[in-house]
């Protein structure tokens, strides 16, 4: 539900807007508590690959929560797993996990960066912040993944 914002004047007379703040955290914590409570991780995983475009960082979530919810079984590792088992390529299965885990800390919501796709998003996420978002993405939706990958090799960052 999105925040309903009302001017108010402080005491200064300038506007401020009160209302509830929706952080970047509240897409993951209402998915979070969703996965948690289903039991069979195995069916969440399957549906979430057969529909990847929409589920991309859902995925992301599961696939790190298969370790604590049920280990990798007979498979013995996350690759076997995630290749044997769902036929997802271990590397795509590595960067859903890495944006799953790294993209809250960079306070940007999900929403504002799912158009650039998972490799542009993977390749970004090291430098991207919330005061920095509007840039990094810009340039995301330019160049291509091997361009952006020397552009953030070369600025050092």
């Amino acid at each position: 539900m999105p925040p309903s914002w009302k001017p108010e004047k402080a005491a200064s007379n300038a506007n401020v807007l009160q209302g509830e703040v929706i952080s970047p955290n509240d897409f993951f914590l209402e998915i979070e508590e969703q996965i948690d409570s289903f039991e069979d991780i195995d069916t969440l995983v399957s549906v979430f690959h057969e529909n990847i475009e929409r589920n991309e960082l859902k995925l992301g979530l599961v696939l790190a929560r298969i370790p604590a919810k049920k280990g990798y079984g007979e498979w013995g590792n996350f690759e076997d797993y995630v290749e044997e088992k769902h036929g997802i390529p271990s590397g795509r299965a590595k960067r859903l996990v890495k944006c799953y885990h790294n993209l809250p800390a960079s306070k940007v919501r999900w929403d504002k960066v799912k158009h650039i796709g998972l490799t542009k998003l993977w390749l970004i996420l090291p430098v991207l912040t919330a005061d920095n978002a509007d840039y990094w993405i810009a340039v995301a939706e330019r160049l291509t993944p091997r361009q952006l990958f020397e552009l953030i090799k070369v600025t050092g960052e």
